[in-house]
């Protein structure tokens, strides 16, 4: 069996453990003793067991995260533009008709404008 890339590697265990925190921090939305929050905690479990806490230095984990959040800014425009040709009701906000339009100004009483 090849050797892995240790850099590769290590990208992938930083990776993963910005994943369990990212999980964990979803955890709280879940709702204690739904379905999802419980696959969520088998998937955090499985996963901390192959990457410890202490195994991806705090540079890694910057690095990766910073690496993570330039790709979602990358991805921004597409996903909007995706949810967008979905039409109404794609998703929350996604596509959904604007709300009624705020009043317009409204004229003095008395003026010649009054309606």
């Amino acid at each position: 069996m090849p050797a892995p890339n240790r850099g590769n590697e290590n990208a992938a265990r930083a990776a993963v453990r910005g994943a369990v925190g990212i999980l964990q921090g979803a955890l709280r939305d879940a709702g204690i003793g739904t379905p999802l929050s419980d696959g969520m905690m088998k998937t955090i479990e499985i996963l901390s067991k192959l990457v410890k806490e202490g195994d991806v230095s705090p540079g890694a984990q910057q690095a990766q995260m910073q690496k993570f959040m330039m790709e979602q800014r990358q991805m921004g425009p597409l996903l909007a533009a995706l949810a967008q040709s979905r039409g109404p009701g794609a998703g929350v906000g996604a596509g959904a008709p604007a709300g009624p339009a705020a009043p317009g100004p409204v004229a003095p009483m008395g003026s010649p404008l009054e309606g």
